[in-house]
């Protein structure tokens, strides 16, 4: 057996090899199995007791064989961790970095090690998933990433910009008559159901904000629809997914966990 940690700007999340091959193999019409799976090993990154909820929670698994990492958060978070499986399985994590090329992906950025981690992974999990085709990357989470792997498996780049609590979280802190909010918006929407209309300061940030986010996308999605492949495949990870599922012109596919996949098939490639 074999851990795999998801180290975000905002969550962490874990899965054993074991739950994950069971999502990846057995395929379902709920994109959110593995999500149900693993519901309870997410702890938010910014909880004071972190160090000390990993080490409950890993304490109740059995010896895993490795560790594999993607840490885009504090780098302290990463040493806890590092810590704490010293302390239980005397293990060190491997922490991956983007690379020249991995899981058939080939990385066409000028310095590949700069992609991060995150971001790596889930490209080669979109790969892994879709197949050999032309895809279109998001990860909608604290950052924005919109990213084009060719049909021959080239990651030939993409965009970051702000996520959805990012920009209302610096929207409410540059300005004195906005409130300070948390980001609420319900993933439920139907599609196309932003309201431009509103009465209330909340519901105006909300709706202005996932707008802006999700028309952000859909342009970019036009683009490479217009410009590289007209049959190119969506796929969309990241917490805000669902929301911008909801809104976007676009049909997407959701696969909530891209990174802890792409954590699997690096191990598995590193084992051959």
């Amino acid at each position: 057996m074999k851990l795999f940690i998801d180290i975000g700007n905002r969550r962490v999340k874990w899965a054993t090899s074991a739950q994950i091959n069971v999502s990846v193999s057995q395929p379902t019409d709920d994109p959110s199995a593995l999500d149900k799976i693993i519901s309870e090993q997410v702890i938010n990154t910014h909880s004071s007791t972190l160090a000390d909820q990993l080490s409950m929670q890993f304490k109740k698994l059995p010896a895993p064989e490795s560790v594999w990492v993607s840490c885009v958060a504090a780098e302290s978070i990463k040493t806890d961790i590092a810590k704490i499986c010293q302390v239980i399985w005397k293990l060190s994590p491997i922490c991956i970095r983007a690379e020249a090329a991995a899981g058939g992906v080939e990385n066409c950025y000028e310095n590949p090690a700069s992609v991060g981690a995150d971001r790596w992974a889930a490209n080669i999990a979109a790969r892994h998933v879709a197949g050999a085709r032309a895809l279109v990357v998001i990860d909608a989470g604290t950052a924005v990433t919109i990213d084009y792997v060719d049909s021959k498996g080239g990651f030939l780049g993409g965009l970051i910009f702000p996520g959805v609590a990012t920009m209302i979280e610096s929207l409410t802190s540059a300005t004195g008559q906005i409130p300070a909010m948390t980001h609420s918006y319900s993933a439920k929407r139907t599609p196309r159901q932003t309201h431009y209309l509103n009465t209330d300061t909340r519901a105006a940030v909300e709706n202005g904000v996932m707008l802006a986010v999700t028309a952000g996308i859909d342009r970019a999605i036009d683009y490479h629809l217009a410009t590289k492949d007209s049959e190119l495949k969506v796929i969309i990870t990241g917490g805000d997914a669902e929301c911008i599922i909801g809104l976007s012109s676009h049909d997407m596919k959701h696969e909530p966990n891209l990174v802890l996949i792409g954590l699997l098939l690096l191990s598995q490639e590193s084992a051959q």
